[in-house]
Formats: structure tokens, C-alpha cells, sequence
């Protein structure tokens, strides 16, 4: 995000709608929860001085002084501060965070799930997964952006192609195959459910964590199901969910 804020045309006064706060600004981030807030106050100010439309925390976990990203109180205590900066600095706020090794969730406490109006995930091509393309771009140069939130009119996945300069182009005509929505949801849905392995999930809660549409959450439970991976229990309409013992 620096080096693409640099490379944008204009001066640095020209580019004050962006700034990119980062892990090598160490001295500027806070150095303790206690100093959190007040650091959230000093960032709305400056948003506000220099008029700027958007903040880029780059990476989040470092900027926003966490011990742990999987206790949720904590990420969503941090996170609330964060919205702060969006509300009171009407401007918008990118969080840069790291994803599980699935690719389909991010890393630690669910609360990195439920906040966020947006959620962009950026990962490479799996193992089963294979993308036709007329430009016959090399598997290990692909990258698919998946993209789900709050707002109509997201492209829940585009297929890019990173070029030698590691910059990142829309690949025209992609098709992609080798792994199902139904797949990639349960995959979401297991992440979710290992944070509380022990924990007996509703359908109904399971699916509003993960802003997931009720039909295509019990569409990818019933696969997680067939495959053991997850064990039902009672009827649909009241059913209930665990891990099962291999999962």
C-alpha cells in the first residue's frame, strides 16, 4: 500500500485523501491497549485536518496494540475504536489482516468477520482448483479476489494475474473450476466452528455470523455432513451442529 500510494501521480499535498499508516511507523502506533483510544483520537484529527477519504491500517494486528487476535472481546473492543475512525472522520477505513490457511476466513476471532462492512480475501489457487485462460497464464501467477459484504453489487470473485512487477491485472474470460461455492462455504463454516470445537451451533446463528444466505449455508452444511465432517442433529427447521471427531 506504500509503495502504491508513492507511486500515485501529483505531490504528497495532492495525495492527502490517502494515508497509509503501517508497521514500520512503529513510533506512531500505540504502545498498549490504554493508549489505543487516544491514538484513535489524534488519527480522526488528522483525518479531519488534512480532509483525507482514506486510512489504510497495514497490517491491522500490529497497529491496533492486540495480545491476541483470536480473543474476540479483544479484536472487537479494538475494532469498535476503528469505526470510530470511519464515523466521526466520515472517511473510509481499510483493514489489512492475514487470512486463515484456508484462505476462506480471517485469521483469529470471529469478530474479524462479523464488523466489517466489506470483506475482500486475496489468495492463491488451490491445489484442486485450475483456471482456463486464452493468455495461458501460468498457475503459480494467478490470484483469485473474492469479495462479500453488506452492500448489493459486490463481485464475490474475480480471477487477477500478478505480472513480474507483482502488480495485479483482471484476467478477461477466466473460467475457473475445480472447487464448488458449496465447498468453499463449508470451509468457512468449519473455521468458524474450530474456534469452539466443543460448541453445539444453530443454523440460524452460524449463518448470520458469516453473512451467508440460509438456503446456501444449509447447501454447504449437508456437503460437510455427507463428508463427516460436521454431525446434525434434530430436525432441519431446529437443527443443531457440531464438529464431528475427525473434522
Amino acid at each position: 500500500w506504500a509503495e502504491f500510494a508513492e507511486g500515485l501521480p501529483g505531490n504528497a499535498k495532492e495525495k492527502d485523501w490517502l494515508r497509509v499508516i503501517h508497521r514500520g511507523h512503529g513510533r506512531i502506533s500505540p504502545g498498549g491497549r490504554e493508549e489505543l483510544r487516544p491514538w484513535v483520537d489524534a488519527v480522526i484529527e488528522r483525518v479531519k485536518v488534512h480532509d483525507i477519504d482514506i486510512v489504510i491500517l497495514d497490517p491491522v494486528t500490529r497497529i491496533l496494540a492486540l495480545e491476541s487476535e483470536n480473543e474476540n472481546s479483544e479484536v472487537l473492543r479494538a475494532l469498535m475504536e476503528v469505526e470510530r475512525i470511519a464515523t466521526e472522520g466520515n472517511c473510509s477505513v481499510i483493514m489489512v489482516h492475514h487470512s486463515s490457511k484456508s484462505g476462506a476466513t480471517a485469521r483469529g476471532a470471529g469478530a474479524w468477520e462479523q464488523q466489517p462492512d466489506i470483506i475482500l480475501t486475496l489468495r492463491a489457487l488451490t491445489e484442486k482448483e485450475e483456471v482456463q485462460n486464452e493468455d495461458a497464464v501460468p498457475k503459480e501467477r494467478i490470484r483469485v479476489l473474492e469479495g462479500r459484504g453488506r452492500f448489493p453489487g459486490i463481485v464475490d470473485r474475480a480471477v487477477l494475474h500478478m505480472d513480474e512487477d507483482r502488480r495485479y491485472h483482471y484476467l478477461e474470460g477466466a473460467i475457473m473450476s475445480g472447487r464448488t461455492t458449496a465447498d468453499f462455504d463449508g470451509e468457512r463454516i468449519l473455521q468458524l466452528m474450530l474456534k469452539n470445537p466443543a460448541m453445539e451451533y444453530r443454523a440460524g446463528d452460524l449463518s448470520a455470523v458469516l453473512d451467508m444466505d440460509i438456503q446456501r449455508f444449509r447447501r454447504a452444511m449437508r456437503s460437510l455432513c455427507e463428508r463427516n465432517r460436521v454431525e446434525k442433529h434434530g430436525a432441519t427447521k431446529n437443527a443443531t451442529y457440531t464438529l464431528a471427531e475427525e473434522a
